[in-house]
């Protein structure tokens, strides 16, 4: 199977989809990116140019909260967006509501919850 693309995403020019990538509705994804296989971009998750994900990545998931959470449920949180030049490693799971800066890698399996800003240049492990 080749990549899922919804109709209303926008696929910068260049830019390649590994087999089984899922690009949701309201996506836009920058010119020249690298996204591998397997990659799921969750509903509005912004992207920018230059960017490589590697495959099984999970960008813009929705957070979720256990049934006997003392935290309540909130609306849905803003999409995630990714700037320019950055590299997302290998299974990294990244939440709606977290912004990444240019030039930052998050490394393999590491995770960013909501509300997270990540600055220019940062390295971010899974440890």
């Amino acid at each position: 199977m080749e990549a899922y693309v919804d109709p209303s995403a926008r696929v910068g020019e260049g830019t390649t989809l590994g087999r089984f990538t899922v690009v949701e509705k309201g996506v836009v994804l920058g010119r020249n990116c690298r996204v591998g296989h397997g990659v799921v971009l969750h509903e509005g998750t912004r992207i920018g140019d230059d960017v490589r994900i590697d495959d099984h990545a999970v960008i813009g998931k929705q957070p979720m909260r256990a049934a006997n959470s003392i935290l309540k449920d909130r609306p849905a949180v803003p999409p995630a967006t990714i700037a320019g030049r950055a590299l997302i490693g290998t299974g990294v799971v990244l939440y709606a509501g977290c912004d990444v800066g240019p030039r930052v890698l998050i490394a393999d399996l590491a995770t960013v919850r909501e509300d997270v800003t990540i600055g220019e240049g940062t390295i971010v492990d899974a440890g």
